[in-house]
């Protein structure tokens, strides 16, 4: 064998010193390459990190996306739900009291001449409650030791303070006589399903104390003065402890303007005693 010409030297010697000398060329350029290789494959690493660092953070972020729309599709949902349970809820309350408005209708005051209705409450209310009829009752029992004279609108507005105890017992009287002749029965199906309908509403465990009021009020404002007056004339008594406790959890009656009944100023302790809150107007108001 030959290189360039020259024969191939006999001496081991010189084949090491040659293995030394390829050695020593070639060991560095491979260490420089393979240093080469790992800053490369460093390199490479870091690009994978941060290429896997951004899939996460859009990840993360298509997560938070996600818990958005789902928070607020379960928002909307609700909201949905609400809007339903509020339009059936008016469906029935409107026609729970067109229920009771139906049943008012149906009071009729027989023995008077056949009124029906609110015409048929206002004739009870005038020939059993008035105060005309207090008085005469007050009279008949023996309860006034004297017999007013004059306007009876009058009498009551001068009667003197030590009388209105006598006056409010006459008052209960006339009450008790009044359900005695069989208008209690007439009364019980409206007064029923007015409690029935205050309970419903109370029973909403999905509404808030304003928005409860807000039916109460919606109650409170479809109701005549002589039908709350006849509420009043119920919760006076122990027929009724449900309607009782029912408007005073309601407050109905609170906004009635009592004044109409010239009564109304003597027997106030009567509807402080039923009403936990009774109605704002005090005596000294009321009285015309």
């Amino acid at each position: 064998w030959f290189f360039r010409g020259l024969p191939v030297a006999p001496e081991s010697d010189a084949w090491g010193q040659l293995g030394d000398f390829f050695g020593g060329v070639l060991n560095p350029a491979f260490s420089f390459l393979a240093l080469l290789a790992l800053l490369m494959t460093l390199y490479v690493q870091s690009r994978e990190l941060k290429l896997s660092r951004q899939v996460a953070e859009l990840s993360r972020e298509e997560l938070e996306l996600t818990r958005e729309e789902l928070k607020n599709s379960a928002e909307a949902l609700a909201a949905q739900n609400d809007a339903i349970h509020d339009q059936r809820f008016e469906q029935t309350f409107f026609s729970w009291f067109e229920s009771y408005r139906s049943l008012v209708e149906d009071i009729h005051d027989v023995p008077r001449g056949g009124s029906r209705g609110r015409d048929a409450l206002n004739a009870m209310h005038g020939n059993y409650m008035s105060g005309y009829a207090v008085l005469f009752k007050a009279r008949e029992i023996g309860l006034l030791g004297y017999v007013p004279e004059g306007d009876w609108i009058q009498q009551i507005r001068k009667m003197p303070s030590e009388d209105h105890e006598a006056f409010r017992n006459a008052y209960m009287e006339a009450r008790e006589d009044f359900f005695r002749l069989g208008y209690r029965e007439q009364l019980r199906a409206p007064f029923a399903t007015l409690a029935a309908l205050l309970d419903w509403i109370c029973s909403q465990d999905r509404f808030t104390s304003d928005k409860k009021q807000l039916y109460f009020g919606l109650v409170a404002s479809h109701l005549s003065w002589i039908e709350g007056y006849f509420v009043f004339l119920a919760c006076v008594g122990d027929e009724w402890p449900g309607l009782r406790r029912l408007v005073n959890e309601s407050g109905i009656l609170r906004k009635f303007d009592w004044r109409a009944d010239p009564c109304m100023p003597i027997v106030w302790p009567l509807l402080e005693s039923v009403f936990v809150r009774p109605p704002k107007w005090d005596a000294a108001v009321v009285m015309p």
